[in-house]
């Protein structure tokens, strides 16, 4: 933990960038994984737990807020010049278990570069490469 704490805050002065780093504890840590999905998100966004807390503290304007993002990851910028078709085409038939297939082609057609986007190509670049390593 020093460890990471001093990189990230040498890195982050460094370029001048705001860096935040979760959480560290280990009993924090564990009381957020017994809890279920509906006392962490809501429809209204995530950090459900931080909003009750500070409920009588911060205003409810502030509370209500969507969640930002920031500058996203580097990866996600990479995405529009992949060769998507052809990974869409070897992944294996398992993955669209776990990913919609549809719904990530008709976002790949909107051609943006959201994070979100980066999430599932960067699944099935993982999952396509283990996979043919095993054939």
């Amino acid at each position: 933990m020093p460890q990471i704490l001093r990189y990230s805050d040498r890195n982050s002065m460094h370029a001048s960038v705001e860096a935040r780093l979760p959480f560290m504890d280990y009993r924090i840590v564990q009381f957020a994984l017994s809890l279920g999905l509906n006392a962490k998100i809501s429809r209204n966004g995530g950090k459900q737990l931080l909003r009750k807390a500070f409920a009588n503290i911060v205003p409810a304007h502030v509370l209500q807020q969507p969640k930002t993002h920031g500058f996203g990851n580097a990866e996600q910028h990479l995405v529009l010049a992949m060769p998507l078709t052809e990974l869409l085409t070897r992944a294996p038939a398992q993955t669209w278990h776990y990913i919609d297939k549809t719904k990530l082609q008709r976002e790949l057609a909107r051609a943006h570069t959201h994070p979100m986007v980066w999430l599932p190509i960067s699944f099935l670049l993982w999952i396509t490469a283990w996979y043919e390593q095993k054939i």
